[in-house]
């Protein structure tokens, strides 16, 4: 039978590390600028380039839940050690979407 630490492990993979790496393709390669929340068109110039940015966030993100989830499943990390890495890779979705926010977004006249 799996230990909690285990599915605690699989639970995070699959509920933020997948989501992140999925997002991170479909922004950054196919451009599916409407997955992201709150996005109009006519309020930011520069679209390649924000999906290019927001998507390799979302990559580096999910690969630091990936690997947050992995050394827990292993039994290399404990649950803080894990819990600082998942909540690194989250601070980097949000401060990437921050970022493409402020340098990216029309200002008004």
């Amino acid at each position: 039978m799996m230990e909690n630490s285990n599915a605690g492990a699989i639970v995070v993979f699959i509920v933020a590390a997948l989501p992140c790496l999925v997002g991170a393709y479909l922004i950054g390669v196919k451009h599916c600028m409407f997955l992201i929340a709150g996005w109009d068109p006519d309020k930011y110039h520069s679209h390649n380039a924000i999906a290019q940015i927001f998507g390799w966030g979302l990559f580096v993100g999910g690969l630091m839940m990936s690997a947050a989830a992995l050394l827990d499943y292993l039994g290399l990390f404990g649950e803080e050690q894990s819990a600082i890495l998942i909540l690194a890779g989250a601070a980097t979705v949000i401060a990437t979407g921050f970022y493409c926010n402020v340098k990216f977004r029309i200002k008004p006249e």
